[in-house]
């Protein structure tokens, strides 16, 4: 048995509902848990292994099918958390310009003033949708979150497994800390992490023990360094936003994925019959479109489950005054070859050429791990 003891930094605002989903943000060690599986399977597993990625996660995780259930060879226990936490919405973050009125619903302040929002605080807001408060409701939509803060929370690991396999379950330990991220939004640069400390190993070196290759994961990375985690969300969002951005005005139409957005766009408003096929599904689903005419569709799977982004966006610290953006292509989860979107109920086939010439943007650079 062996045991360690890990701090962590919060690197970027992270939303954390506890348990009791009362407001109140908790971090909990099945989240912690639930990122190291999802890591795992990213990785291919361990590459010294001749089982499947399936029976190497049950020997390491446990799992109760069968008639045999397997124990886990490690346990997590949250030792400490963040010091301070937060409820509130995207108003009371400061990346919204809008107000209630006195009928205690929210009303856009731009539209009085004619000023936006600093750039700043829309690309954090871009980001944060879900935290926006309903227009047309008194619904706050506040959560409990934690602002960045270093050494905000640790956990203590108990290592139950043979002593001579523990430094490949701490290579798993040491990715999720330098890449990983915690909480609702994580895709999109939220809840990005840290260790306090040095790693537990160097990062190539913890890839070294896995199967991963670019068929399962491609890392890259913007190609300018940044001040701050705050500069760096701002440039990861001007450039996600550079392929989804159509609309009226000259400067949402200029970026890469211009074309992709505006077919996206048209598709919505002309579901008389289900389009051939589109591109956006392959982002993220469950999607609900609106109009300012009023239309409003639904995209979604076809069983109606979530399909979350392979795309995902993370501020990365070389040191406290030298931050990276890396883009993360998960390509083991990226739309399956063949499944069907829903919109509006009827179905349509999705095509993988958005997602392809993300990856292909000449403005990224890899990222040597």
């Amino acid at each position: 048995m062996k045991t360690i003891e890990l701090s962590f930094d919060i690197l970027s605002l992270m939303i954390a509902d506890g348990a009791e989903q009362d407001g109140n943000p908790e971090i909990r060690a099945s989240s912690v848990r639930g990122q190291l599986r999802w890591w795992f399977r990213l990785l291919g597993g361990f590459k010294d292994s001749n089982r499947s990625i399936r029976d190497q996660e049950t020997a390491l995780f446990g799992g109760a099918a069968g008639r045999s259930p397997v124990k886990s060879l490690f346990s997590i226990q949250v030792l400490r958390s963040p010091a301070e936490s937060h409820i509130g919405n995207s108003v009371d973050l400061g990346i919204d310009d809008w107000e209630r009125n006195n009928n205690g619903k929210y009303v856009a302040r731009t539209k009085k003033t004619g000023i936006r929002p600093d750039h700043e605080a829309e690309s954090k807001g871009y980001f944060l949708f879900p935290l926006r408060p309903d227009t047309n409701e008194r619904d706050s939509r506040s959560k409990g979150y934690f602002l960045p803060q270093k050494n905000a929370f640790s956990i203590r690991i108990v290592w139950r497994g043979n002593a001579g396999e523990f430094q490949k379950f701490l290579s798993l330990i040491t990715i999720w800390g330098a890449l990983g991220a915690l909480g609702a939004r994580s895709r999109r640069c939220m809840g990005a992490i840290a260790f306090n400390k040095d790693l537990p190993m160097p990062l190539n070196e913890a890839f070294s023990y896995f199967a991963v290759s670019e068929k399962r994961l491609l890392i890259c990375k913007l190609p300018n360094e940044r001040k701050s985690s705050d500069e760096t969300i701002v440039a990861l969002s001007d450039w996600y936003k550079s392929w989804r951005s159509f609309g009226p005005s000259n400067a949402r139409n200029t970026g890469p994925g211009k074309d992709f957005a505006k077919g996206d766009h048209d598709i919505g408003l002309q579901l008389d019959e289900a389009p051939e096929k589109t591109v956006r599904p392959a982002l993220g689903l469950p999607i609900i479109q609106k109009y300012s005419s009023g239309i409003c569709n639904t995209w979604n799977t076809v069983d109606d489950t979530r399909f979350a982004s392979p795309v995902l966006l993370r501020p990365f610290r070389i040191s406290d005054d030298k931050w990276i953006g890396l883009v993360l292509f998960a390509e083991a989860y990226k739309w399956p070859l063949g499944d069907m979107v829903k919109i509006d109920g009827r179905e349509s086939a999705v095509d993988l050429s958005l997602y392809e010439a993300m990856k292909k943007d000449p403005n990224l650079r890899s990222f040597d791990i």
